[in-house]
C-alpha cells in the first residue's frame, strides 16, 4: 500500500466519520416507549409525546395510540387497571418534566418512586430517559426516538428502538462496503462481536472467511506466529509452514477482540500488515501479499495511560478509520423491555405457559433502573435464571434515583476502576496471584488490578518466569505426566502461561498420543 493510498483511506475515513456524526446527530422525537405491558405485542411499541399550546400531554388507558412492531395494528394501552383519567405530563425544559397524576386510584410511579401529587424529574437522573410505571401494570419510558426509521431493514440482531442502537445499526450499513479497518468500543457485554458479525454479512465479502481471535489470549511469544504464521524451522516443533490467521482470513475479515492486550512487540507488525497488506511469517524473509479486512474491538480506553504501557497510537490511529461505540445497557433502557421478550422466546418460544408471569411489573420496573454493568450479557443471564426457575434477587437492584424537587437529579457515574502502577508489582506477587488464579492471565491480572497487557509486559521482564520457547519438548511430556487432565497444573509447573502452554504443547507432534498414554495410566478420562 503506498503512501498515496494510505492518504486515500485517510480521506475516505474522514468522510465517514463525518458520516457516522450526521447520524449521531439525526433529529429525535420526544417519545413513550412501552418497556412491559401485560399484552406481549405491546412490548417495543412507540407513540411520540405530543403536547397542547400549554405544554401538557396525557397518558391514559385510552391514549396516546402506540405504533406495534411486526406489522400489527396500532393501539392504546387498554389495560383495566389503568386509568381513563389522564397522567398530565408538562414539558419544563428539554430536559425537565412534571407529572401529575390522575384523580384515580390507580397509582403512578417515576423512576421507581409512587408519587400522589405534582412532581417534577429530570433526564440527567438516568441519561435522557425517564421511567413511568402505571396500575404496577404497564412499565413505559420518555425517551428521544429516531425521527428516521428504517422500516423493514436487518436489525442484525442488535434488537431495540432507542436512538443509540438505531445509530449503531445505521453506521454498520454506512461502512459495510468501504474497505478500511473499523474499530468497536463498547463495554463488556455490549455485542462488538455481533457487530463484527453484521459488518461482515453486510459486505461485499460476506462470502468469504471471518475469523476471530481475542488478543487477551495471545502471549508475546506466540502472538506473531498465530497472526503472521511459522516458517519450518523457525523454533522448536516448528516441524511445518504454517499459515497463521491473516493468510487463513485472505480476501474476507480477520476480528481482534480486545485488540488492547495485543503484545507491545506484536503492535507494530500489525501496523506495517495494516499500512502496507504484506505480512511475513515468523522466520521467514520472505513478504507475502494478503488481502483482509481488519475489524478490532475494545472495552477499555487505548489512549496513552500514565504509569501503563502505551497503546501503539500509530497502531490506534489506523484501527479507528471508523469507530463504532456501542452504547451500554444503561443508556438505552428502553430496548430492555424488548430484549427479554426475546430472551424469552429464545427459550420457550411463542409458548403461554412460557414464565413470563415470572417477571412481575414492579421487577421489570427494577431491571429498567438497573444500571448492567455486565450490560446485555448480563441482562441474558439474569433472564435465563428466570427460565430455569432459579430464585433472582429484584431488591438488590439498584435503588430509583430521587425526584421529588425540581432541580436537576444528577446522579455521578460510577468511577472507572483505577490500574495501580504495574512497576509496583514484585515477582514473588507477581508469581502468587499467577498461582492462585491457575496461571489464567485474565484472572491474574484483576487480583493484580493491572491490565493484561501490563501483566505479560511483567511476565516478560520476570527472571522467574519462564518463556514458552524456551520449555524443551521432554520438559512438556513431563510436565504432562504430572496430571493428563489438568493444564493449570502443567501451568504452575512448568511456570508459563495457560493459553501460551496449550498452543505450545499442541505442536508436540505425539501430543494426543502423550495424552492418552498418561490418562490410560491415571485412569483419569476428564479433560481439563
Amino acid at each position: 500500500m503506498t503512501k498515496d493510498h494510505v492518504s486515500e483511506l485517510d480521506t475516505l475515513a474522514e468522510s465517514l466519520r463525518a458520516s457516522a456524526e450526521n447520524i449521531a446527530a439525526n433529529a429525535s422525537v420526544l417519545s413513550l416507549g412501552v418497556i412491559w405491558h401485560n399484552n406481549f405485542d405491546l412490548i417495543g411499541a412507540t407513540a411520540p409525546l405530543r403536547f397542547d399550546a400549554s405544554g401538557k400531554a396525557a397518558v391514559s388507558r385510552l391514549s396516546p395510540v402506540f405504533a406495534v412492531q411486526d406489522d400489527k395494528a396500532a393501539t392504546s394501552l387498554q389495560d383495566q387497571h389503568i386509568s381513563r383519567s389522564p397522567l398530565i405530563i408538562e414539558r419544563l425544559s428539554p430536559t425537565g418534566f412534571a407529572f401529575t397524576p390522575p384523580n384515580s386510584p390507580m397509582s403512578v410511579s417515576i423512576n421507581g418512586r409512587e408519587i400522589t401529587e405534582r412532581t417534577t424529574a429530570h433526564f440527567d437522573a438516568l441519561g435522557e430517559e425517564i421511567i413511568l410505571t402505571l396500575a404496577n401494570s404497564a412499565v413505559l419510558c420518555i425517551f428521544n426516538a429516531p425521527a428516521r426509521q428504517t422500516s423493514g431493514a436487518e436489525d442484525f440482531g442488535l434488537t431495540g428502538v432507542s436512538k443509540t442502537i438505531a445509530s449503531t445499526r445505521e453506521a454498520i450499513r454506512c461502512v459495510a462496503n468501504v474497505n478500511v479497518p473499523a474499530l468497536i468500543r463498547g463495554e463488556t457485554g455490549t455485542g462488538k462481536e455481533l457487530v463484527a458479525q453484521a459488518i461482515h454479512r453486510m459486505s461485499d465479502r460476506a462470502g468469504r472467511p471471518l475469523l476471530a481471535v481475542n488478543m487477551a489470549t495471545l502471549s508475546s511469544a506466540l502472538a506473531a506466529a498465530e497472526l503472521f504464521g511459522v516458517k519450518r524451522g523457525a523454533f522448536t516443533g516448528a516441524s511445518q509452514d504454517k499459515k497463521g490467521l491473516f493468510e487463513q482470513a485472505e480476501g474476507g475479515f480477520l476480528f481482534l477482540d480486545e485488540i488492547g492486550d495485543t503484545p507491545r512487540d506484536v503492535q507494530p507488525m500489525l501496523l506495517r500488515a495494516l499500512e502496507t497488506g504484506e505480512i511475513r511469517r515468523v522466520g521467514d524473509d520472505k513478504m507475502r501479499k494478503v488481502d483482509v479486512r481488519i475489524v478490532a474491538a475494545t472495552d477499555r480506553s487505548l489512549e496513552w495511560q500514565e504509569g501503563e504501557p502505551s497503546f501503539s497510537q500509530p497502531l490506534l490511529r489506523r484501527l479507528e478509520s471508523f469507530t463504532i461505540d456501542l452504547p451500554p445497557l444503561r443508556l438505552r433502557r428502553v430496548d430492555i423491555g424488548i430484549l427479554i421478550k426475546a430472551f424469552l422466546r429464545d427459550g420457550f418460544g411463542n409458548d403461554p405457559q412460557s414464565p413470563r408471569h415470572a417477571l412481575a411489573t414492579d421487577s421489570v420496573c427494577k431491571m429498567a433502573l438497573h444500571d448492567w454493568p455486565g450490560n446485555i450479557r448480563e441482562l441474558r443471564n439474569m433472564v435465563q435464571r428466570i427460565m430455569l426457575g432459579q430464585p433472582v434477587a429484584f431488591e438488590r437492584l439498584h435503588e430509583a434515583p430521587p425526584i421529588d424537587h425540581g432541580e436537576k437529579s444528577l446522579r455521578p457515574n460510577p468511577a472507572k476502576p483505577q490500574y495501580r502502577v504495574s512497576s509496583s508489582v514484585s515477582d514473588d506477587e507477581l508469581i502468587a496471584a499467577l498461582n492462585e488464579s491457575d496461571w489464567v492471565i485474565k484472572d491474574a491480572a484483576q487480583k493484580l488490578n493491572i491490565s493484561r497487557t501490563a501483566l505479560y509486559d511483567l511476565m516478560e521482564k520476570s527472571t522467574k518466569i519462564r518463556k514458552v520457547d524456551d520449555i524443551s519438548d521432554d520438559e512438556l511430556r513431563n510436565a504432562v505426566k504430572l496430571d493428563p487432565s489438568s493444564v493449570a497444573v502443567w501451568a504452575r509447573h512448568l511456570r508459563v502461561g495457560r493459553e501460551a502452554l496449550r498452543k505450545k504443547i499442541r505442536l508436540l507432534p505425539d501430543f494426543a498420543t502423550v495424552i492418552d498414554q498418561q490418562r490410560n495410566k491415571s485412569g483419569d478420562p476428564s479433560s481439563n
